[in-house]
């Protein structure tokens, strides 16, 4: 049964959407980036049934097509932005109906990921490809769906985390290599850079850190005169801004994708799957799933939502890809037909029936509750403390403790807490003020 972190998002939306439209809840929303020139990027909704439905962004609008290479969805309040690469726009949707509401397709060149920071969003944007001086971050106000002043980004800008008033950026390298991260402060509009492993693919924030997965120089980029580098994962400190390599990889194991769990990170490598302890700083050797995938690029998307680990398969790069979900034991649970390149999970809004523990009721509370700078836990055990934000995404995982946890850092709103140890589970909404 799934999980239910998000009571105030879901009625939110069922006070604005009723139920004039099918809307979209409980499940799994899988993004089909679609064969660039194809115009076919769509996305599929996994039910908790495990019931699919494809092309849910054509059911909802009169068949229109969404636009070519569907790149990133990013979540604020109850819309959806689903990020179009190839088609240079971004269509926001109603996040549990895929209604559309605005196409902003103007003033983006290459658009990749996107984050939120009070009434903006902040797009990182390739410009022209083969040009390594026009990258940018969009600026994007979440009110008139207008573009402001851009900000100008060295070379191959891709993944964007907003922490505290700072923009964290991953440079990948667009059609090149880097190896760096951009750190913007938007009060002061400055930019500093963290010189971190080659290639940085993924970046997850967790407690005081964000974990950054290297892809590394591959090794057919000896043609272009470069010597290949082995994929790595590190870490960079949030309080310091300094960065550390945590473990490196063999040459023969490229790595692409990373998802967390616990207290460590899957990753992903070809065609298969390996677990990397923050405890023990270890990589296992051996894989942990090994999956159908035959492409030569291997797995083309892995995310991790409710306790189950969900792989893209690009299936040859033809006109649909495959979906497996694995449970957290590494066994296959099912398989789906969904539209083309599958490379991103996210979970979907939840239903107004959603439900969290009662405060007064639970066996555990948050102390202060709204907090602004220290958050306790009122329990003499010890517990695990993961914190969501209201589409589920993970904003920091911890454990109790007598000073408390630090959670200054975060934007002021609501976020859902799960606490857990071997004996149980509370689920509890925090006001970050």
């Amino acid at each position: 049964m799934r999980k239910n972190y998000f009571l105030v998002a879901a009625f939110l939306s069922f006070a604005v959407n009723g139920f004039s439209q099918q809307q979209y809840y409980d499940g799994v929303l899988i993004l089909n980036e679609g064969n660039m020139g194809s115009n076919d990027a769509s996305v599929s909704f996994l039910s908790p049934d495990n019931e699919l439905t494809n092309y849910i962004d054509r059911l909802a609008n009169n068949d229109e097509e969404l636009g070519d290479v569907g790149q990133s969805i990013a979540f604020h309040d109850d819309k959806a932005f689903i990020v179009l690469n190839a088609s240079n726009k971004i269509v926001v949707v109603n996040s549990s109906t895929f209604e559309y509401i605005e196409t902003i397709d103007t003033g983006l060149v290459n658009p990749r990921y996107m984050a939120f920071s009070g009434n903006k969003a902040y797009i990182t944007c390739w410009g022209v490809g083969s040009n390594e001086e026009d990258d940018y971050l969009a600026v994007l106000d979440l009110e008139t769906y207008t573009l402001g002043q851009p900000v100008p980004m060295t070379n191959g800008v891709e993944k964007i985390e907003e922490i505290n008033g700072k923009l964290y950026i991953a440079h990948q390298g667009g059609y090149g290599f880097e190896s760096k991260v951009s750190v913007y402060n938007i009060a002061d509009a400055t930019t500093t850079v963290i010189n971190v492993g080659d290639v940085p693919k993924e970046m997850i924030v967790s407690g005081n850190n964000i974990y950054l997965l290297n892809g590394g120089i591959p090794d057919w980029a000896s043609s272009l005169g470069l010597v290949q580098t082995p994929s790595s994962i590190g870490k960079i400190d949030l309080t310091t801004d300094t960065y550390q390599t945590l473990v490196t990889f063999s040459e023969d194991m490229p790595a692409s994708h990373m998802a967390q769990q616990g207290d460590g990170f899957y990753v992903t490598s070809k065609e298969k799957i390996y677990k990397y302890s923050l405890t023990t700083n270890t990589l296992d050797t051996a894989p942990f799933i090994t999956t159908p995938v035959t492409d030569y690029l291997g797995i083309y998307g892995m995310d991790i939502i409710e306790d189950k680990i969900y792989v893209g398969d690009a299936n040859g790069y033809g006109n649909s890809g495959f979906v497996y979900v694995y449970s957290m034991e590494g066994n296959l649970l099912d398989t789906f037909n969904v539209g083309g390149l599958p490379n991103h999970f996210y979970p979907s809004a939840v239903s107004p029936s959603a439900g969290i523990d009662d405060p007064k009721t639970s066996l555990v509370s948050l102390y202060p509750n709204p907090v602004s700078d220290r958050l306790y836990v009122n329990s003499k055990e010890e517990f695990s403390v993961i914190i969501f934000d209201l589409f589920g995404k993970q904003i920091l995982k911890t454990k109790t403790s007598t000073q408390g946890i630090d959670v200054s850092y975060l934007a002021n709103g609501t976020y859902i807490v799960r606490l857990e140890n071997n004996k149980q589970v509370q689920t509890l909404k925090l006001i970050k003020k």
